[in-house]
Parts: structure tokens; C-alpha cells; sequence
């Protein structure tokens, strides 16, 4: 979408605004709207368009195993890693539509002293050169180190990861989403008060499906009837493409 509100702006608009676009800003936007001020030709309703459709999903959350990446069962090496089907050219169009992206993931392995702090950053570093060299810039990445029995308040489905981004960034809850395919994921998502916390079949989401009662995802993408339980997900999507594919029938 932003890719094509960039195309709509006049060819020289007032200094700043094409950065503010670029940058999806959207505080400054929504304060700028709100002040009245009086950008180049168009640019208001740039800053309208993006209000509405961009605004709900603008922080796209994600866990890693089984939702970007292969779960290898405490991966440790960066030669395990391996793209979902389809999660490259996904993250590309939500980067390209303006979508910031947050990576969040627990790590217990570490806790457990099943690898070291040591392995997993050269696993993370590996990651993102991977994500680099698709032109795919994650905004932050959080991790909790932390076996389940440790009681932090960091490991999902505790809020303690968004509690840190969400002050470093100054980020909005209702202008966020989940994407998982895990209990804890989804738990975490409702917790934190996101627009949308989504539940994909990879990964573990197959069994989590299963347990929760709910329908296989046949088709792309099926929403609960029941959404109002606990840890019930706003939608089951067969992989990160429906999932997005949702997101922008859902909110456009």
C-alpha cells in the first residue's frame, strides 16, 4: 500500500513529508493530521489512507520457530535455519506496505542448558544477514532466556517483551498484531490488548488447532466462532502468507 502512496506523491513535496512516509511514522502523521497543518497537495489524504487501512496492523509482532523459520527442537546452529515456505516474499510485502516488524521469541533452550547465550546470538546474527539479504530489515528483536520454571515476566505469554519494545518505540497495542503458532503466542497477543493474534498451522500450530477445537485450516484462513474464550485466536491461518493475506482483508 505504501509503495503506492509513495507513487501519489507530487514530485517535490514539502520538505520532511516524503521522509515521514518512507519512515511510516505514524505518530507524526496522526499529530500532524490532527494540528491542521498544511503539507503538499495530496499529502492529507495520504495521511488519511494510512490512518485508516495501515493503522491496526502497523506493528506486525512474530514469533520465530515454526512461524518464520523451520522449529528444529531447540535450534542452535546456524545451518538449521531454514525459511517457512513462502515467508520471504510475506515479509517483504508487510515491509513494503509500511508494516514495522518485531521479532519476539522464547528461548528456554538457553535456560535449560540445552545451547549457550553464545549460540543463539550467532543463530540470531545468521538470521537477520539471511533476512538482509532479501532486503528485510526487522525493527527489534526480544528474547527471553528463561526456562518456564524461572517465573519472569519476560517469556510469552507475559507481556514483558512488548513492555520493552513498546516504550522503545512508543508503539500503540491497538495498532499491533500477533503472529504465531503457538498457545503461548496467542496468549501473549491477547494479553498485551493487540488488535489481532493470529494462530498459523506450521510449526506447532497443527496440534494447537487440534487441541483448541478448532477447524483445520482447509482453506487459507478460518475464523473462530468462539473468539470471545480464553486464548481463543482472532483467526487460524494455514502459514504467514494467509495470515497476511487476512490482515489486509480484515482491516481494508
Amino acid at each position: 500500500m505504501l509503495a503506492a502512496i509513495n507513487a501519489g506523491l507530487p514530485p517535490n513535496p514539502a520538505p520532511g513529508w516524503r521522509n515521514l512516509v518512507d519512515a511510516r511514522d505514524l505518530k507524526s502523521l496522526e499529530t500532524l493530521s490532527r494540528a491542521g497543518s498544511s503539507p503538499a497537495p495530496g499529502t492529507r489524504n495520504i495521511i488519511l489512507i494510512i490512518n485508516r487501512f495501515l493503522v491496526q496492523y502497523a506493528n506486525i509482532f512474530l514469533d520465530r520457530d515454526g512461524t518464520i523459520i523451520e522449529d528444529r527442537h531447540y535450534l542452535s546452529s546456524p545451518d538449521q535455519i531454514v525459511f517457512l515456505p513462502g515467508v520471504v516474499q510475506t515479509l517483504q510485502a508487510m515491509q513494503a506496505e509500511g508494516c514495522s516488524l518485531f521479532l519476539v521469541t522464547n528461548q528456554s533452550g538457553i535456560g535449560r542448558g540445552y545451547f549457550s547465550m553464545a549460540q543463539y546470538y550467532r543463530v540470531h546474527e545468521a538470521l537477520l544477514g539471511m533476512l538482509a539479504e532479501q532486503g528485510i530489515y526487522l525493527t527489534d528483536v526480544s528474547f527471553c532466556p528463561h526456562a518456564p520454571e524461572a517465573g519472569c515476566s519476560c517469556r510469552k505469554p507475559g507481556t514483558g517483551m512488548w513492555e520493552t519494545i513498546s516504550i522503545r518505540h512508543g508503539l500503540k497495542a491497538n495498532q499491533s498484531v500477533m503472529i504465531g503458532d503457538k498457545q503461548e503466542d496467542i496468549a501473549f497477543g491477547r494479553n498485551c490488548g493487540f488488535t489481532a493474534s493470529i494462530l498459523l498451522g506450521t510449526g506447532k500450530g497443527r496440534d494447537f488447532i487440534a487441541r483448541m477445537g478448532l477447524k483445520p485450516c482447509s482453506s487459507k484462513w478460518i475464523e473462530p466462532s468462539d473468539q470471545g474464550l480464553p486464548g481463543m485466536p482472532a483467526v487460524s491461518a494455514r502459514d504467514l502468507p494467509a495470515a497476511w493475506q487476512w490482515l489486509q482483508h480484515r482491516y481494508s
